[in-house]
């Protein structure tokens, strides 16, 4: 509303200076006979002064300095605003000064490596840590990543294109610092990545620590444990020679030995997949494979009375190794064997959809709250309720399964309903499956 004011007060005194020329245009014929000439002269003075607003407007522009606009119409209005714009403008610099003095501060002491690199994985810009990480100098703009880092792991990390987990390597200028190297797409621009480099060398041997440890005192658990075991399995099955009241004692030791042997069993397990890589793959018949594991858990359903179906794509393999996709079907078999009540049905479905090759073990048991799901692979973690120790197991399960699919950059998802059973989908890679006939062909030529 005052915008519209404000115009039409502008135009009314236009109008006037038009009114105030052709008055005066009008004076000149009534007293000299001179109509033309007069209104020359009045519109000449208000083109001249109309040019000179002009030359201060471009002077007010082009010095950014500020000058005092005159009092009274349109020229008025026009450098009273652009005055207040480029107010506002000093302004809006200013803050973005101090805001880029901050980040560059900040930059400064950050402890981070932080570097912006394009889509051809040449240095845009990185700040000064980088020099004392890596031992390169400030200027390293426009170089190429894989050269400033020579690797030849990043550069196979590069050319894999999977930055979901961080790189771990050895710094290049001081092999007993380790380095952890990771990629995000830096803000909606997919065509440049942001690499924050960090020294973990801490953290890493402290993870190293607790590896070794957790290796060293299962092994030496191994053999103890196993010899009790060896003594105690005959003594529980001489049930004739043993005094009553020690049976229950002796059934309860040996039960306990029994899960202390898996238990040390899964630990050294996990220990290799951490330590060690899975051995190389090779082509795995899937479904020759997923038949010999469902007739294995069968043995354990047929007790339970638990009705397995399958929905298996026989023409489906995958690179994969046998022994570790074994124990990975196995686990999720059992678990859905477990936590299932008899009666109820178990459901292995194996299919291709969307590049990927996907495993679903879908049980009709009692499910799991939405807050633990998150947690299911945490070593140790179990469900208060039904899923506890007189189910059995060792609690390292699911975080095998976990650092399996890791290795194979395959994910586990895990959805489930209470009173309505759970689904374990294992999602695998499309540059690990095969199709049979593609196989065949293979092996004709």
């Amino acid at each position: 509303m005052s915008y519209t004011l404000e115009k039409n007060k502008i135009w009314k005194t236009e109008r006037y200076l038009f009114l105030g020329i052709i008055c005066f245009a009008l004076f000149g014929l009534y007293f000299f006979n001179a109509f033309f000439p007069f209104l020359s002269l009045g519109l000449g003075i208000f083109i001249i002064w109309h040019y000179y607003q002009l030359y201060l407007l471009s002077a007010m522009i082009l010095s950014g300095k500020k000058i005092k606009p005159p009092t009274w119409g349109i020229w008025a209005i026009l450098l009273q605003r652009l005055d207040h714009l480029q107010q506002r403008w000093q302004q809006y610099r200013k803050s973005k000064r101090r805001i880029y003095t901050c980040f560059q501060q900040t930059m400064r002491i950050f402890p981070d490596a932080l570097l912006i690199i394009d889509e051809h994985w040449h240095i845009i810009w990185h700040n000064p840590a980088l020099e004392k990480l890596l031992g390169l100098h400030w200027n390293n703009k426009d170089k190429y990543l894989p050269d400033l880092i020579p690797h030849p792991v990043l550069k196979e990390y590069i050319d894999k294109h999977h930055f979901e987990t961080p790189l771990i390597l050895e710094s290049p200028t001081d092999h007993s610092h380790i380095l952890s190297l990771q990629f995000s797409p830096f803000f909606n621009n997919s065509l440049h990545l942001l690499l924050i480099i960090r020294d973990i060398t801490s953290t890493y041997r402290l993870d190293q620590t607790r590896k070794d440890f957790i290796a060293n005192v299962s092994h030496e658990l191994k053999t103890p444990l196993t010899v009790l075991h060896g003594f105690l399995e005959p003594m529980q099955q001489a049930v004739d020679e043993i005094p009553p009241h020690w049976l229950d004692t002796i059934t309860l030791m040996y039960q306990q030995t029994q899960r202390m042997n898996d238990i040390v069993h899964d630990l050294l397990l996990l220990s290799s997949l951490e330590a060690t890589q899975i051995s190389p793959p090779h082509l795995l018949d899937m479904p020759q494979l997923l038949q010999a594991c469902i007739a294995e858990a069968q043995l354990l359903a047929d007790t339970k009375q638990h009705p397995i179906h399958t929905s298996i794509d026989n023409n489906l393999y995958l690179q994969a190794e046998k022994k570790a996709l074994r124990y990975l079907i196995l686990n999720l078999l059992y678990n859905a064997i477990k936590h299932t009540l008899p009666g109820c049905d178990i459901y292995i479905h194996w299919y291709y959809k969307n590049g990927q090759a996907y495993l679903d073990v879908k049980d009709t048991g009692e499910g799991i709250a939405a807050c633990h799901i998150s947690r299911l692979t945490e070593r140790f973690y179990r469900v208060e309720n039904s899923r506890s120790r007189d189910k059995g197991g060792t609690g390292l399960g699911l975080a095998i399964v976990k650092h399996i699919l890791l290795q194979y950059q395959a994910q586990l998802h895990i959805s489930s309903q209470i009173g309505r059973g759970s689904t374990f989908s294992c999602e695998f890679p499309g540059s690990m499956v095969q199709q049979r006939r593609e196989f065949l062909s293979m092996t004709h030529q």
